[in-house]
């Protein structure tokens, strides 16, 4: 098995001859922007600095969901959250 990195492209927009590539260096959590001007020949990789992690502050939705035991994704769709309403899920099936 190889230690070398794992380099993912995440996305790759095109347009008048130039590619720019957007890459996840699984090893160090790093991403890198790649941009390739076909017409000029030329190529330059940008790394794009690591952003301190912040701890998330619940907002007063998170907040109100949590305080009914609410999963925040019923919520989100549409669904009632309260039992209030006697509006049934759609049935995909």
């Amino acid at each position: 098995m190889s230690t070398g990195t794992l380099r993912q492209e995440l996305a790759h927009p095109f347009s008048n001859g130039v590619n720019v590539s957007l890459y996840r260096d699984s090893a160090n959590n790093t991403l890198s922007l790649e941009v390739r001007d076909e017409r000029l020949r030329e190529l330059f990789t940008l790394a794009l600095p690591q952003r301190p992690r912040t701890r998330r502050v619940p907002s007063p939705l998170d907040r109100w969901l949590s305080s009914r035991r609410v999963p925040a994704a019923s919520a989100s769709i549409g669904y009632p959250v309260t039992g209030e309403s006697s509006r049934e899920p759609p049935n995909f099936g």
